[in-house]
């Protein structure tokens, strides 16, 4: 799929071009020039595409030249694209005057060999890309425009003022430090906030303000996490490839079909950055439906938390809670349907399920991971080149483990771990995204409300 962001984020969207190295599933990667583009696998292993595109005066294909090119790439080595590197390291012959200008270890850093540039995940808006961590900027921005909403139609609700609304922020602020610090515990917060309906306006609104905001932050913190611990896995399985086997295949010439398994402290923590990102994934979605229930609950602007909220994945009728409930004027699935209540039944429940077994049986990868190397065969669709594949384990269409009363594990399916990630994090993403934009359209109708109540007075 390709995400759908926000109009916005399109300044943060880029096109393919020969200033990156993209990273492909399995340990390959895509380098384009003027030619075309050229898939490196392990090994010293490549194929090269060639394009009839002519490249303008600098040397340079169009964008729509080098998307085709990617496209064709990834078809042609049956792999998806998962990331990119920041930057290529400069090469001297190309900025010679510049790194001769430089002092001798600050040109060493800039066009030595002695570590890679950092990656990143990338994920694809039509025929272009945007990095998650741009996504985490763009999705600062929706959430700073949810909470004017949330603050303005508080403030337009109860008549509170905006100097005395900033005291009341002020007063909340130096709580939550106090509480961080470690000054203050349990106890004097709940003698503060035990009894909402006593409390100042002000202060209530601030807390539910202040709360919502709180919220949102750690959505925020769960799938950025998700996002470092797919780039980790992204760039081990890449080093693993560019390192090759433990131990060479025999009688084999280069020509001739290969594969192995790699057992290795590093296969190991290819497992372990697998099931973090699952697991918050898992924990970015369920944030999230607690940020939707706290911002439709009734009554208007109570600043309690919810709790007891497990993510909806098999009872639709029961997503809202507290008093919640649709309303006619939400946008429908046409529109947003990935957002939390327009979700189809199920959409997300293999994906929790499948964090429940890797939490609760120690991340069952983690203790057999498989993990192949080899050359010439279906994952990079017989191409000579040399790839790593991560296998995970074998699961239902709802994501129970499939096993039997003597094998706990199967791998028939032979899922690639690393598209099997990537694909569940490019879903979470979209319904961030999409239950944002749900709930910045649900409080700009509160807000009218508001406005139109206190103009009939």
């Amino acid at each position: 799929m390709a995400l759908r962001i926000p109009q916005s984020a399109t300044t943060a969207v880029q096109s393919f071009g020969p200033f990156r190295t993209y990273m492909l599933s399995r340990g390959l990667v895509v380098r384009l020039d003027g030619e075309g583009a050229v898939v490196n696998g392990g090994a010293g292993s490549q194929i090269t595409l060639r394009t009839d595109a002519t490249p303008n005066e600098f040397g340079w294909l169009t964008p729509q030249a080098y998307a085709d090119l990617m496209h064709q790439a990834q078809c042609q080595v049956s792999a998806n694209l998962v990331g990119a590197t920041r930057a290529d390291r400069i090469p001297p012959e190309v900025y010679a005057d510049l790194i001769d200008g430089l002092p001798r270890e600050i040109a060493a850093r800039l066009s030595g060999p002695d570590e890679s540039p950092p990656s990143e995940v990338m994920f694809t808006v039509g025929d272009r890309i945007i990095s998650d961590r741009w996504l985490g900027e763009e999705l600062l921005g929706r959430f700073l425009v949810l909470e004017n909403l949330v603050r303005t139609t508080a403030l337009t609700f109860t008549g509170v003022s905006g100097s005395v609304f900033k005291e009341s922020q002020e007063f909340v602020a130096v709580l939550d430090d106090a509480v961080l610090d470690g000054r203050i515990g349990p106890e004097m917060v709940d003698a503060i906030t035990t009894n909402p309906n006593g409390m100042p306006i002000d202060v209530k609104v601030a807390f539910f303000v202040s709360n919502s905001i709180s919220i949102a932050d750690d959505v925020r913190l769960a799938i950025m996490a998700a996002g470092y611990h797919l780039a980790t896995l992204n760039s081990g399985i890449l080093s693993i490839n560019e390192k090759g086997p433990l131990r060479a295949p025999t009688s084999i010439s280069g020509d001739d079909a290969w594969e192995i398994r790699q057992i290795s402290e590093e296969t190991d923590r290819l497992s372990f950055s697998h099931t973090s990102s699952i697991v918050a994934c898992c924990t970015a979605l369920d944030i999230l439906y607690e940020l939707l229930i706290y911002l439709t609950k009734e009554p208007f602007l109570d600043p309690t938390f919810p709790t007891g909220l497990y993510f909806p994945n098999a009872n639709r009728p029961k997503i809202f809670r507290m008093n919640g409930r649709p309303e006619s004027g939400d946008p429908p699935p046409a529109v947003l349907p990935l957002a939390i209540p327009n979700l189809a039944l199920d959409y997300f429940t293999p994906l929790m399920r499948i964090r429940n077994d890797v939490v609760h049986n120690m991340a069952a990868d983690g203790l057999r991971t498989v993990v192949r190397i080899g050359s010439r065969l279906p994952p990079v669709n017989y191409q000579p080149l040399q790839y790593v594949q991560y296998v995970t384990r074998d699961i239902d269409p709802m994501g129970k483990p499939v096993k039997t009363q003597w094998r706990r594990r199967f791998y028939e399916q032979q899922t690639d771990a690393q598209d099997f990630l990537y694909a569940w994090a490019e879903r979470t993403w979209q319904c961030i995204f999409d239950t944002t934009e749900w709930l910045i359209e649900r409080w700009k109708r509160n807000l009218a409300r508001c406005t139109n109540a206190n103009g009939s007075h």
